[in-house]
């Protein structure tokens, strides 16, 4: 028969293994190679264990959220990803897919990046939107803020 004392231990076991389970929000990827030769190697609850598994082998570990939530696009929306110069052209590319770098959150509606090509200095703005000119609305509203911010000549200063 447990006393009261087994039952107490046995109870804090219990939520604490649930708590553990419900607070571990991220994993660690081992991974090696890269575009057709990359391979996941494994994949851990923990960094310490994943840097155990990594050792002397020549592979990366990536941080990857757990169970991250599904972004619901409103009826008739779809993702859009615009590159835009500072002179207002832009590229459109409809349906990009979401990768852990690259993605949008669920408290989010769009994400800029700033990308440096040959040619010139862009932003690169991932949104929802109802169809081409809407993503071009959105993201051409994103380089308007920039240039008024004076955050793109900034960029522009720190790629010289």
């Amino acid at each position: 028969m447990k006393t009261m004392q087994g039952c107490d231990d046995d109870a804090d076991q219990a939520i604490q293994a649930e708590q553990e389970e419900v607070s571990m929000s991220n994993v660690y990827v081992v991974t090696h190679g890269s575009y057709s030769d990359y391979i996941i190697e494994a994949v851990f609850s923990t960094r310490e264990k994943a840097e155990r598994f990594q050792g002397e082998r020549e592979c990366e570990i990536e941080e990857w959220e757990l169970d991250p939530e599904v972004y619901d696009f409103p009826p008739g929306h779809q993702r859009y990803c615009v590159t835009m110069r500072k002179d207002g052209a832009s590229e459109v590319q409809k349906d990009w897919e979401p990768t852990p770098t690259l993605s949008l959150s669920t408290t989010a509606s769009l994400r800029r990046d700033y990308i440096s090509l040959r040619s010139g200095v862009y932003v690169s703005v991932l949104c929802v939107a109802k169809d081409e000119q809407h993503a071009v609305k959105i993201a051409n509203e994103q380089r308007a803020g920039l240039i008024a911010s004076g955050e793109w000549e900034r960029f522009e200063e720190r790629k010289l």
